[in-house]
């Protein structure tokens, strides 16, 4: 259990008996954080070791004055109770961010699905500060856009995938696939909406599939 004044009473829900024998001397200067960012201003902080090994799995409410910032920075910096277990997150139930810790630097990746690195933060206390912002700025640019209008053209890319060509997936399906990753922050806020998401991306992956069949 962890107290903060301004995090509230947040509860790590790997424990013991979640806890496995790693194969190999895990680096723990070397992490990962996930941050999932679902509905109703829930997120679930995910930190593992050396890319393998959790060892934090926390629920946090961002709603309100809620700071994460220190909470944040002890999933980076700190020490934890040694517990390690397998990663298991659902990556199709929230927007994710992605923190990488190695060799002193954090670097954000701009989402867990084409990996491109968007900027370095300096190892210090202010990492916690600059994702506990980036969090709140996810919420606050959702709640900008019309989920009618997010619906609607997650339809028109459906349909378009679905009539493209095998041969033109560099040419037809790739920049829908490249705008479904910029548009994932947009979805994770109703089900239908997610739904729809998780077809178009399931349908670009067909795609591609039968692209690579017919080009090789």
């Amino acid at each position: 259990m962890i107290n903060d004044p301004r995090a509230g009473r947040i509860n790590n829900r790997l424990n013991a008996i979640d806890s496995v024998k790693p194969n190999y001397d895990v680096k723990k200067n070397r992490r990962e954080l996930d941050v999932l960012c679902y509905t109703e201003g829930k997120v679930i902080l995910h930190g593992h070791y050396d890319y393998n090994y959790s060892f934090c799995y926390i629920e946090a409410d961002i709603t309100g004055n809620t700071d994460l910032s220190d909470l944040i920075n002890k999933i980076f910096f700190g020490e934890w109770e040694q517990y390690y277990s397998y990663i298991a997150a659902d990556g199709h139930s929230a927007y994710r961010l992605k923190y990488f810790l190695n060799e002193g630097k954090i670097t954000q990746y701009s989402s867990s699905v084409i990996y491109e690195p968007v900027g370095t933060l300096v190892n210090d206390e202010s990492v916690g500060k600059v994702i506990d912002k980036a969090i709140k700025d996810v919420y606050a640019e959702k709640d900008g856009y019309d989920e009618d209008q997010v619906r609607a053209k997650l339809i028109e890319m459906k349909k378009k995938i679905t009539e493209s060509e095998d041969l033109l997936f560099e040419k037809k399906v790739l920049p829908i696939e490249r705008e479904l990753s910029r548009m994932q922050h947009l979805v994770f806020g109703s089900m239908q909406i997610r739904k729809l998401y998780i077809e178009c991306r399931a349908l670009t992956a067909s795609k591609y599939n039968a692209y690579m069949t017919l080009v090789r």
